[in-house]
Formats: structure tokens, sequence, C-alpha cells
């Protein structure tokens, strides 16, 4: 009988302390993986490190709702187009330089966060007052541009260190007839040591652009001349030519001079495409044709270019100002 009421007894206890543990079990808070917000510091390094990343993020986010605001339209991420030679073109990413008075280069037109202009080659262009400029020097080692261009053409930039070297601008709009204008001073010729910098680089105005492998462009080479061409299908064809500046060396343009360049592309009535290039070489508002030509069906040149395209600007190994860019329709 004692031995019956002992395990009565302890019967009881045994279950109690087995709720007891139980339920202990049951309410222990769980294990969290977050950083720690306790008032207490801490000196842990991964803890710092992930409060680094948020405040990085949330400024980032804060530049670019910034932008977006002035530029009423989503920041995209950019693509850089870059020519393996002067005309052939891979692309790379790159994140946006958040600045107001600079486009970036983009892959495509849609891309562009500018309304009026398109940079599809040469990374930066500036908008200071009156005056734009391509990028001028070389760009800083850190930059994502230099190490865009590195990757993809090292030999015609500089290790990327000057992706102006290949230089596009490009109107949002198309045009069918169109007459550009504008005034262009070279702040230097960049002798690299590329095989594809030779006597036909030049300052080009670009008219029917289709793509890069088909449009027409007019303008000044740095063996001195004044030229009209047309690239078709990849080829280059030139419709026109005439030495306008002479001397030695490897570019006879004149340097830290405004120089006036015009061209008109326009539809004839009977079928063909002509192209005109004028000059203001003193800068004194003195415009001389000095080129013209009607673009046909002909074997050895292909056919004239009659779709509408964009308009635009070129330039090779060369940083550039401009000002006074004007393009309109010449027919009203």
């Amino acid at each position: 009988m004692k031995r019956t009421r002992s395990f009565v007894v302890i019967l009881p206890l045994l279950i109690f302390f087995f709720l007891l543990t139980a339920a202990g079990m049951f309410f222990k808070a769980p294990r969290s993986n977050s950083v720690s917000h306790s008032a207490a510091p801490s000196n842990k390094p991964v803890e710092e490190g992930v409060k680094s990343q948020v405040s990085t993020a949330e400024e980032s986010q804060i530049k670019k709702t910034a932008l977006a605001k002035i530029t009423n339209q989503q920041i995209p991420i950019q693509q850089v187009p870059v020519a393996k030679q002067p005309e052939a073109a891979s692309t790379v990413s790159v994140v946006p330089i958040l600045r107001a008075n600079v486009i970036e280069e983009t892959e495509i037109e849609e891309k562009s966060v500018n309304s009026m202009w398109w940079l599809n080659s040469g990374a930066l262009f500036e908008i200071d007052g009156d005056i734009v400029r391509t990028n001028t020097g070389t760009l800083p080692e850190a930059s994502p541009w230099r190490r865009a261009y590195s990757s993809t053409n090292p030999i015609d930039t500089d290790q990327g260190y000057r992706p102006q070297n290949l230089f596009r601008l490009l109107t949002r709009d198309t045009w069918k007839n169109v007459e550009e204008k504008m005034y262009v001073r070279i702040l230097s010729y960049n002798e690299t040591p590329s095989p594809n910098r030779n006597d036909s680089n030049g300052i080009f105005l670009l008219g029917r652009y289709q793509s890069e492998a088909t449009l027409y462009l007019a303008g000044i080479r740095v063996d001195g001349a004044a030229v009209i061409k047309k690239k078709l299908n990849g080829k280059y064809y030139t419709l026109a030519y005439k030495p306008e500046w002479s001397g030695t060396g490897e570019n006879l343009l004149p340097q830290n001079s405004w120089i006036g360049i015009m061209s008109r592309v326009e539809d004839t009535d009977n079928g063909t495409v002509r192209i005109t290039l004028s000059l203001d070489k003193e800068n004194k508002g003195e415009w001389v044709q000095v080129l013209t030509i009607e673009d046909s069906e002909k074997s050895d040149t292909g056919s004239p270019i009659l779709e509408s395209g964009h308009a635009g600007i070129r330039s090779d190994f060369m940083d550039l100002e401009f000002r006074q860019m004007v393009f309109s329709d010449p027919g009203g």
C-alpha cells in the first residue's frame, strides 16, 4: 500500500514537470536572422556592411527619382554601342551618370532620356548653355564608360579613355528632306595609335540615317578635303570630293577656330536625291557652297536612299565643341 501511495504522489509531479517543460518550449521566441536594432551599438562588421548597403541603395533611389522628375521619363539602364571599327558596334551595360546637362549614350533611340537627341556612340555629350561638346580629355580610370570602351574597343579609344574618338549624335526625329547647319571647333585632334585613324576621318553631318550601315554624310576630312559620301549596306561610295585646306601633317583642319558646316539632303522632281555641302570657313556668316551631287540609280554607287531617316553628326578622333546647331525641313 505504501508503494502505491508513493507512486500516486510521484505521478502527478512528473506530469506537472512534463507540462511545464513543454509550455516553455512552445512559448520560446524564434531565432531571427535580421540585423539587430537594439539601442546598444554593434561592432560586428557584417551589420555595418548591411547598414552601408541599405544607405547606398536609398541614396541611389533618391537620385534616380530626382532625375526622373527632371526628364519626366523612367531612368533606363543604358547600353553602350561601341565600334570594333569606327562604324561597327557592340553593346555593354552601363549605369547612367545622373547629370541633367549630360546626354548619355544609348543602344537604341527609344532609351534616350533627351527629347531631341540620341547619342549612340561617344559615351557622353555635355550641354553647357549655348555650347555643347563631346567628352574632352580623358575619362577617369574608374569611369564605367572607360571600362566599357576598354573591354569592347580599346584600340580606337585609347583603352577606353577617349570614347569621343567615335562620336555619333543623332536626332530622335526622322527627316525626309533636311537642312543641317552648325559651327564646330576642334579642341584636340587625338593621335590615337589606331589603324582606323586615317585621311578619311573628320567631321560630318548625317542624313537619311537608316542604320550605321546605310546613310548619307557630308563634311570635312582631316586631309583638308570636303566630301559627300553614301554608305549603303555597309559599303562607302564617294559621291563628291574637293580639297579645301592645304598644308602638312596628319590633320589639316584648323584647331581652336569656329568652322561653319551646312548640308542639305532633299528629293528632286526626277527621282534623284540631291546632297549639297556649304562651308563658312572663316566664321563670318558667309556660306559658300563647295559641293553638290545628285544621287541616282547607278551600277557603280548603288541605289539612292529614298526613305526618311535620322539626321545627325559624326566625328572621328577629336574633342569638339558645337554651337548654333539647327536642323530643319528646307521646304518649311
